[in-house]
């Protein structure tokens, strides 16, 4: 499926259902017009706000500390990244 938002946004979904109906959602435009979005990409944005707090969350704080060598902090992000 192909939708344009602000790009191009291109998807494949395992629910032809999902891809074909478009529903108002809950943002406007510039003009004040409601968007229509299908419901594919609502369902994506709702499953994945979880993840996109988390990485939000984890990038405030890291648990590198100036002391550490190189090769440690590069071990330690690389498990915790």
């Amino acid at each position: 499926m192909k939708w344009q938002d602000k790009r191009p946004v291109l998807m494949i979904s395992s629910n032809p259902e999902l891809a074909e109906n478009v529903v108002p959602s809950t943002s406007k435009n510039k003009k004040g017009e409601i968007v229509m979005k299908p419901k594919s990409v609502l369902a994506y944005n709702k499953a994945k706000k979880g993840v996109d707090v988390s990485d939000q969350m984890s990038s405030y704080c890291t648990c590198i500390r100036r002391t550490l060598k190189w090769y440690k902090k590069l071990a330690i992000e690389l498990l915790m990244g």
